[in-house]
């Protein structure tokens, strides 16, 4: 079984080099997927199932766990297990105001954006160290204006999961941070209510980008599960 990870917005294989690591040090077929191409999340999806064969794991952060359940959906069959990490279900709130963001970055370039809006937003203060915070910036540039803006328009036009939850009845991780101001534990503890067969954990002194705030928390967590899934 191949396990596949779907990054957040604007991020790249970084985000998940921590939990790579780990779980291929402990025998398992991972693979990372950028989802970079398409403007709309049902497309991403269909664009990684087609790029691999057989059963897969899906593990997605934000945007990458929007996909994990569109992929559950399209193909439940072929999806053995999902882990999502500081995501939601719900349509995008922010609307207008990213198509403002768009605007922006093609006139400014993506740096002053991520220092003035996003970045703040997705690290816990107690976590900002220069050196996350250049991370974050440098995924981002390094993915350029063009992915910005497809991505973004994927998260405008996203519709709701909210009434498709209890269509998918694979075993599914639901994880987020204690101080995730995007997703917080309040949209994971949805997300864990209503899919059939959920598993919440919140991880303390995290923001949204649990996966690098909070790297062994959340590869404990992956891996406990997972061996349990392996194990069922």
């Amino acid at each position: 079984m191949k396990y596949i990870f779907l990054p957040g917005f604007m991020c790249d294989e970084r985000l998940f080099q921590p939990q790579m690591i780990k779980l291929k040090s402990s025998g398992y077929d991972c693979s990372f997927f950028a989802p970079d191409t398409q403007a709309s999340i049902p497309e991403m999806a269909r664009d990684i199932l087609s790029s691999y064969n057989g059963p897969v794991f899906i593990i997605g952060l934000s945007m990458g766990g929007i996909i994990a359940l569109e992929i559950a959906l399209q193909a439940p069959k072929r999806v053995k297990g999902l882990a999502i990490l500081n995501s939601t279900p719900f349509e995008d709130s922010l609307g207008e105001h990213r198509l403002e963001q768009i605007e922006r970055v093609q006139k400014e370039g993506i740096e002053g954006l991520y220092k003035d809006e996003l970045k703040p937003q997705y690290i816990a203060p107690q976590n900002r160290t220069h050196e996350l915070m250049d991370l974050v910036i440098d995924m981002a540039e390094q993915k350029g204006v063009g992915v910005f803006e497809r991505q973004s328009l994927a998260l405008v036009k996203r519709t709701s999961y909210e009434n498709r939850l209890n269509e998918i009845q694979q075993s599914a991780l639901i994880l987020t941070g204690d101080a995730d101001s995007v997703c917080g534990e309040k949209t994971a503890r949805y997300l864990a209510d209503n899919l059939a067969n959920a598993t919440l954990t919140c991880v303390e002194n995290c923001g949204h980008l649990s996966t690098l705030e909070q790297p062994e928390a959340v590869n404990d967590a992956l891996l406990r599960f997972v061996k349990k899934l392996e194990g069922a």
